[in-house]
This record gives structure tokens, sequence and C-alpha cells, in this order.
């Protein structure tokens, strides 16, 4: 019973797992933009649709975490200004405004 069980708690949490990935290429960030809300957007530039109903190179991060936001938020622009591309772990569902939603970020060389 154990093992069914195990097994049924994989399969279905596998799914979350496998669902969201990296952005195939690299991306150029074209313009960060913040509000009073707990959300980033992002648009960027050379990225595809990762999900379908989202918006190409258009991203955006949400959290309540005002230490995320402003890692993502620093990090993002340093991007933006030193040139350096940025490769986005997405959701698997579109977010707000069917922007592709955001996990993690990180540069690439």
């Amino acid at each position: 019973m154990k093992k069914v069980l195990l097994i049924l708690i994989f399969f279905v949490t596998s799914f979350d797992v496998y669902a969201a990935k990296w952005s195939d290429d690299g991306l150029t960030v074209k313009e960060v933009i913040t509000g009073t809300s707990d959300s980033i957007v992002v648009l960027t530039e050379g990225g595809a649709v990762q999900q379908s109903e989202c918006i190409a190179n258009n991203w955006v991060f949400a959290d309540t975490d005002q230490g995320k936001m402003n890692r993502v938020y620093s990090m993002l622009i340093a991007a933006q200004m030193s040139g350096k591309q940025i490769k986005i772990y997405n959701t698997d569902v579109c977010a707000q405004w069917n922007y592709h939603g955001i996990y993690s970020i990180k540069t690439i060389d």
C-alpha cells in the first residue's frame, strides 16, 4: 500500500516539476517595469512563446517576499545595463496579461 501511495504521489507531482522549463534561447532585457504592486514586468528580445496562449518576450515575476523582488529586479537591471543575456525559468501557465510567469532568472555568457 505504501508503494502504491508513493508512486501515486510521484506521478501526480511530477507534472508540476516538468511543466516549467528554462527559456530556450538567451534573452536580451529591453524593459523592466515595476509599480506599487508585488510584480515586475520584463520585456525581452530574442525569445519565443514558451506556453501556448502567452505572448512571446513578455514576462511577469510576482512574489510577496520583498527580498526576492529586490534580487530579481537588481539582476534584471544589471543584465539590461551590461547587455548580458538571461535565461528565465518560466511557469507552466500564462500569468497576468497573458505574459509568461517567472520562477527564476540566470545570466548567461
